[in-house]
Order: structure tokens, then C-alpha cells, then sequence
């Protein structure tokens, strides 16, 4: 067979199209050219056994379909303007991670993604039958599929986890915890007794009001919404309810004076330094086991918000195939086997066996931390397994992860849609007002997230500031498309 890319034609064998991967023996270099992948992805920047790890995946990868892969980790700062840089000078890459807070949708409809509508059946059939038809349909972006889901859809279910240790201490009752507000006389122990933050973090959660977020700043409808009615949620009740309660803790020394970075709470968190960080709560991909591998640490949480799967969780989470890619075909088939394969998956995620991780109970596909290797000093312990492929019971990290994982498969087959799951917000139009919204967000929004703005002074300084940089225009523009997208459903 073969196939016209950017006027090269690349010729590929037609076994790949009429045997699965998993099955064909037949994907031998004698009838593929080799070829090299190079995926960009993010997450604590590049370990010190990344070269060693990748090494190992090339063996696996040679076998198999004839290519190897180059591994190209970011920190998380850094990792959206490299892309944005490589999708601007035209740099080749293969295979880039990307979600809905990474630009999926505007970089889908620029032309940085290629569509792999075509593709999946033929080069990831596995993969492809892994996700419903509907899972699809919520990654589309102007009616074409730019991405591979890597991972299960788990519901935005978004509440707080604890040190374990300090909920047991002070006889925390999750039971009596129904909003962050109950959270007040916790933290105030905390404060009293402890020689820590008691609050760490707080990212937006706009989930947690049950809104299904168009744009990362806000821009949203209620998840059970019929009508489909965009608002800014920076301009409601719940949103100025919030921002009033950080500013509460804030002035009461539960919060950190300074803002706090993501990788700095997480970093705090592992060191015992905070007690609280608000984040998504859901068995599976967030739950105790998971948070536990995260910060070295047990912890108990719960979810505070209605359990849905949003437009955003739909394309949280994708790796996509560059337009500069020459092998998109092959880049499909390393995605097919990340999803196939549980050498390869564990080699990604876990590192090398015996160096990285070894089996604690290999009946039970329970792995662990080698002797004296810990999350902190390990060469290779990336904790996104999330990213990489659908773990599928390759392994698990405790017998209690078996239960979450299940359970989380549960709760994902049995949560609630969003009524605007799979529509897709096109900014072309309004691309100079999100810009400045996303500046405003920045400068104005965060810090009232996190107490350090008095919300008495900060927010009608915002609300003018909405009004100045086009707020409004952008609400009615994304009303006109989910109107014209709600006719076609």
C-alpha cells in the first residue's frame, strides 16, 4: 500500500492493514524502512535513565515495527512554549502530548495536528476499539479526530486530598466534609499545632460548581445544562463565593504568602510540608494509590463536586501526530503498542526492571520501589503513567490500586456526560480578546484564586477589565457556535 505524505510516498506493508499488530509476526524489517519517532511530552524534565529507558524501548520497538523512538521530556513550565516554538519554526517532531489545557483544540485547528480519522482503524486497531464511538466523537475538533486518546475518560471530580497521617491525627471526618468551607476548622488545627502550611494549592476548579469549562479561564456551561448557556464564570456568584474564601484562609495564615507553582506544591507536598492541596479526587487515576506513588506518602481525599465527563476531560489528555511528521503512519503504531504492550507501557512509565521497579507480587501484577530507591532519588519515575496509554491491569502498585482501578472504571462507565461533550470552541475569530483574556487570567484571576488579592478591590478591577478586553464579545461568539453545534447532535 501506499500512502502520499507531503509529496513523499511512503510505501507500507500491507499486512499492517489486514493483521493487528498484536498478532502479526510479520512486522520485520524486511517489511518496514526504519524509521525514528520523536515525541515531545512533558512532566518533571528529563530523569537522569531517560537515555537508558529509551535504549530499552528501542529493542522492543526494532522487533516490532522496524523504528525507535526519540524521548523528548519538558518540565512542565516549559513545555508549551516549546511546542508553540516548534509548531512556528516548523521543526520536525512525530508525536506531541497535548490536552485541552495545552491548546488542543486551537493547535488542532491551526494545522499543527494531522487528522488521523483514517489512520486509527488501519495502524491502531487495538486502540481504536479500546474507546466508544462517543469517547471519539469528544476529541473531534471541527469534525476530525487530531489526537489518540491516552487513557480512560474518568469523570472531572474535583474535592481535596490530606496528608493520612494528619487526618488520622486530628480525627479529620470526611463524612461531615460536603464543601471547602467545612475544610475552615481542619486547617485552623493545623495551623495551631503543626509546623507546617496547612493550606498548599489551589488551581481553578470550575468543575467543582459543576461547569463543564469551554476555555481554561472560565468560559463555560453547566454540565446539565439543556439550553447550552454560556457564561463567564468569573463573573458569577459561585466564582466570587470562592475567591472570598481563599482570601478568608489567606488573612488567617492557612495559605502560603507567596503563589505557589504546581510543581512547587507537589515538591512540598513530598516533603511534608503543606497539609491541604486541591486537586481532582476520583479511585483510578486519582485516588489514594495513585497520589500515594505521586508524593511518597499516603493520603485520603474526597470528591466535593458532581462527577461528570466534560468536554475538557474528553481531550485532557492526547497525544497527537505533528504535521511535520514524515511517519505518521509508524507514530500510529507506536501508540497501537503503547496501548498493547506491557513491556513497553511499564518501560515508559515505570523504568527498567530491577533498576527502576521490581515485581513485589508477580501473581498479582503488583509492582514496587526497588530497596533504597525512593520517588525522589529513582533515575526514572515520571508518575504520569496517565499520559502513555491505557494501563488496561498491566501491573499495579498495591493491592488496593487493584480495587481503585476498578472502581474507577466503574465510575467512569457509570458518570454522567456533559451536555456540550465534543463540542470544541473554534477561536479564530476571537483569537485577540482570548489572548488578552488569558493575560488578564494571569495577571488578575490566580491571584484571587489563591487569597492573595482582596477580592473587595480585585474584582471590580477585573470586571472592568472583562468588559475592556472583549469578555462579552467572546461569550457571544461561542454561543453562536454552540448553537450551530447543538443542531447537529
Amino acid at each position: 500500500m501506499k500512502i502520499n505524505k507531503g509529496g513523499a510516498t511512503i510505501t507500507v506493508a500491507v499486512t499492517l492493514i489486514t493483521l493487528g499488530l498484536v498478532t502479526s509476526s510479520a512486522l520485520t524489517q524486511a517489511a518496514l524502512p526504519p524509521v525514528n519517532l520523536i515525541y515531545l511530552y512533558n512532566g518533571s524534565g528529563a530523569p537522569r535513565d531517560v537515555k537508558a529507558v529509551q535504549d530499552a524501548m528501542n529493542v522492543i520497538l526494532k522487533k516490532k515495527i522496524n523504528a525507535t523512538v526519540e524521548l523528548r521530556p519538558f518540565d512542565w513550565g516549559s513545555y508549551e512554549q516549546k511546542l508553540n516554538l516548534t509548531f512556528a519554526s516548523g521543526e520536525r517532531c512525530d508525536l506531541a502530548f497535548t490536552a485541552s489545557w495545552l491548546n488542543y483544540p486551537l493547535n488542532a485547528s491551526k494545522g499543527n495536528f494531522l487528522p488521523i480519522d483514517n489512520l486509527l482503524p488501519k495502524y491502531a486497531p487495538n486502540l481504536y476499539k479500546f474507546y466508544s464511538a462517543a469517547q471519539w466523537n469528544g476529541v473531534k475538533v471541527q469534525g476530525k479526530i487530531y489526537g489518540a486518546i491516552a487513557n480512560t475518560f474518568t469523570p472531572n471530580s474535583y474535592g481535596f486530598i490530606t496528608r493520612a497521617d494528619l487526618a488520622k491525627k486530628y480525627n479529620l471526618n470526611l463524612a461531615r466534609i460536603k464543601t471547602y468551607e467545612d475544610l475552615t476548622p481542619y486547617l485552623e488545627q493545623l495551623k495551631g499545632k503543626e509546623q507546617i502550611v496547612p493550606f498548599g494549592f489551589t488551581r481553578p476548579v470550575f468543575e467543582y460548581f459543576g461547569w463543564d469549562p469551554l476555555l481554561p479561564w472560565g468560559l463555560s456551561v453547566r454540565y446539565d445544562d439543556a439550553q447550552l448557556k454560556v457564561f463567564n464564570g468569573l463573573e458569577s456568584d459561585e466564582f466570587r463565593k470562592f475567591v472570598k474564601l481563599m482570601r478568608s484562609w489567606h488573612e488567617a495564615g492557612y495559605t502560603p504568602k507567596e503563589p505557589v507553582s504546581l510543581s512547587d506544591a507537589q515538591a512540598g507536598l513530598r516533603a511534608g510540608k503543606y497539609g491541604i492541596y486541591i486537586h481532582a479526587w476520583s479511585p483510578g487515576s486519582n485516588g489514594p494509590s495513585a497520589y500515594k506513588n505521586l508524593f511518597g506518602r499516603d493520603v485520603v481525599g474526597k470528591s466535593l463536586s458532581p462527577q461528570f465527563i466534560s468536554s475538557t476531560a474528553a481531550t485532557s489528555n492526547i497525544t497527537s501526530v505533528c504535521r511535520t511528521s514524515p511517519n505518521p503512519e509508524r507514530s500510529l503504531m507506536f501508540l497501537e503498542l503503547m496501548h498493547t504492550d506491557p513491556q513497553l507501557y511499564t518501560l515508559m512509565t515505570k523504568g527498567i526492571e530491577g533498576k527502576h521497579w521490581v515485581w513485589k507480587d508477580k501473581a498479582k501484577k503488583i509492582i514496587g520501589l526497588p530497596d533504597g530507591v525512593t520517588v525522589n532519588n529513582s533515575g526514572y519515575s515520571p508518575q504520569t503513567d496517565w499520559m502513555f496509554g491505557a494501563n488496561k491491569g498491566f501491573y499495579y502498585t498495591s493491592p488496593e490500586d487493584i480495587i481503585e482501578q476498578r472502581q474507577g472504571l466503574q465510575i467512569s462507565k457509570n458518570a454522567k456526560t456533559s451536555v456540550a461533550l465534543g463540542f470544541a470552541l473554534n477561536t479564530d475569530t476571537i483569537k485577540s480578546q482570548v489572548a488578552q483574556m488569558n493575560a488578564t487570567f494571569d495577571e488578575l484571576v490566580l491571584p484571587l484564586i489563591q487569597g492573595i488579592a482582596d477580592p473587595d478591590v480585585a474584582l471590580p478591577i477585573l470586571y472592568a477589565r472583562l468588559k475592556a478586553v472583549g469578555g462579552d464579545a467572546i461569550v457571544t461568539e461561542a454561543q453562536r457556535q454552540i448553537d450551530e453545534w447543538k443542531k447537529t447532535k
